[in-house]
C-alpha cells in the first residue's frame, strides 16, 4: 500500500515508512544505472538509505558495538582503510569465487567492519543484491538463523577466504538463495 498507493500503514513509525520509500528508490536507481562495488557507490547507497532517517551519512567517526554480538567492529580511524582493503579483496576474488560464495564472504566482512553509524545491515543486504545481480532481491528468511550465521563468521581476517571460517554464513546464503528462487517459482 505504501509503495504502490502512497498509503501509510496504521501504527508504523515514520522511520519505517522512510526505510521502505528509500529502499524502493534505491532499487529503481539500480534498475536505471547498475551500482558497482566501489567506495563511491557504497557511500551513495548509504546516503540514499538514510534520507530522512539519520543525518550521519558516510563512514562513522565513533566506535560502535553491535548489541548482542561479540563482533569486534573496525575502530573509526580504520574504517576507511578497512573498506579499501575489503574492496581490494573483492577485486582480487570477484572472478575466482562462486557468486554466492563471494556475496556471503563480502557480506560477513562488510558487517564486521560496520562502516556506518546506522544502516549497515540494509546497505550490506543491498550489496548482496548488487553482487548477485539476478534482478530480484535475495530474501533473508529466518532472521535468527541469519544473525547466528553472521555472528559465527565474524572476527576473521578481512583478507581470509578460508572456507571453514565462513561455513555458517555460506550455508545460510545457499539456504537464502534457494529459498528466494523457490519463492519466485512458486508464484509463477
Amino acid at each position: 500500500m505504501l509503495l504502490d498507493d502512497n498509503i501509510t500503514p496504521n501504527g508504523k513509525k515514520l522511520r519505517e515508512v522512510y526505510e521502505q520509500v528509500n529502499t524502493k528508490k534505491l532499487f529503481e536507481m539500480h534498475r536505471k544505472r547498475k551500482f558497482s562495488i566501489t567506495e563511491k557507490d557504497i557511500l551513495r547507497m548509504h546516503e540514499i538509505f538514510m534520507q530522512n532517517i539519520d543525518a550521519r551519512i558516510g563512514y562513522r567517526t565513533r566506535p560502535v558495538r553491535i548489541l548482542g554480538s561479540t563482533t569486534k567492529t573496525s575502530l573509526p580511524e580504520y574504517v576507511k582503510i578497512d573498506m579499501r582493503l575489503l574492496l581490494q579483496w573483492y577485486d582480487l576474488h570477484k572472478h575466482a569465487l562462486h557468486p554466492v560464495e563471494l556475496a556471503a564472504l563480502f557480506h560477513a566482512k562488510f558487517e564486521q567492519i560496520h562502516p556506518f553509524a546506522d544502516g549497515n545491515g540494509r546497505v550490506g543486504r543491498f550489496i548482496v543484491y548488487v553482487l548477485l545481480d539476478k534482478g530480484m532481491p535475495t530474501l533473508f528468511p529466518d532472521r535468527k538463523r541469519y544473525l547466528e550465521a553472521l555472528e559465527g563468521s565474524q572476527n576473521k581476517s578481512l583478507g581470509s577466504t578460508k572456507r571453514e571460517e565462513y561455513d555458517q554464513i555460506l550455508s545460510y546464503f545457499v539456504h537464502a538463495y534457494t529459498h528466494t528462487w523457490a519463492a519466485f517459482f512458486s508464484q509463477r
